[in-house]
């Protein structure tokens, strides 16, 4: 992804974290965003000594929390079907759009996280599902610290180490934040 395409997105984000007032408020201030692309076979099936995939999946996640415990997710899916010979049949894509605000427990959770795996120093380039080898995956993990400073880490099947525990602990909680926002209307 490239800088002018993370910026357009994170753009899109703020605007849609903002309420339609008369009067714009202060933009609010992200402490970390989470964009990952997730896509794979789902159920590998050899049959007469060839092996296909029977089920796709391609997910798409964009979650960001803000300083005030605010929270915004984007979330996209598609599965698609082998319903026979030939290529896979393009399932149908769903999206969700979740935002609200993440109560003190998740909150805490995610800064002790976020200490655990003194976010300020991590570098990334390490693979944080080493046992899922079916499915290709790359994680940008943005963290923002005051006056917009931020650190940038990409993390992806390809990664050449497993990341820490503590990293994919970090990755869980933000995963979990995500979908347990209430749906926007």
């Amino acid at each position: 992804m490239t800088a002018s395409r993370r910026l357009l997105s994170f753009a899109a984000l703020l605007a849609a974290a903002v309420p339609a007032l008369g009067a714009q408020p202060a933009p609010p201030q992200p402490l970390i965003r989470l964009h990952l692309i997730d896509s794979g076979c789902a159920d590998f099936v050899v049959d007469f000594g060839a092996a296909y995939c029977r089920r796709a999946i391609f997910l798409e996640r964009d979650i960001t929390v803000f300083r005030d415990a605010k929270g915004l997710a984007l979330l996209t899916n598609q599965e698609n079907v082998d319903d026979g010979p030939g290529p896979l049949g393009a399932g149908p894509a769903t999206a969700e759009v979740r935002r609200g605000t993440i109560p003190p427990g998740r909150m805490a959770a995610l800064h002790a996280a976020l200490a655990s795996v003194k976010i300020g120093t991590q570098r990334g380039g390490c693979n944080p599902r080493p046992f899922q080898q079916r499915f290709d995956f790359h994680y940008e993990l943005v963290w923002y610290g005051q006056n917009f400073r931020h650190n940038v880490f990409s993390l992806s099947s390809q990664g050449p180490g497993i990341c820490s525990p503590e990293l994919r602990g970090l990755l869980q909680t933000l995963a979990e934040i995500g979908v347990s926002l209430p749906l926007a209307p």
